[in-house]
């Protein structure tokens, strides 16, 4: 594929004092900012099928937007791939909460 850099999704537990997030506050996956907000270690989306890592910008997924189903404890999240096409992943809403609160 064209390019060696990826783009991947990680989860942010916000602080509710103090929301606002500022890029110079992360080190990195895994991180604990010094507003008290988290961020967790391992990624939920990245450019894994053909589709996400080939077209006008390689190796790109980006979330466009989520709908929880708290009932079926489903997260659905809307993403776009490779600026090209438009992709919907599912999975566990408790799970990604519980990775989020864990700093998994």
């Amino acid at each position: 594929m064209g390019s060696s850099v990826f783009y991947k999704e990680f989860i942010l537990k916000r602080h509710p004092e103090n929301p606002i997030i500022k890029p110079r506050d992360f080190p990195g996956a895994g991180a604990v900012c010094n507003c008290g907000q988290t961020m967790t270690k391992s990624y939920i989306l990245a450019p894994e099928e053909l589709y996400e890592q080939c077209g006008r910008v390689p190796n790109v997924v980006f979330p466009c937007g989520a709908i929880a189903d708290y009932d079926k404890d489903e997260i659905r999240l809307y993403y776009g791939a490779a600026d090209t096409c438009i992709g919907l992943a599912t999975g566990s809403l408790s799970g990604l909460i519980n990775a989020c609160l864990k700093g998994l």
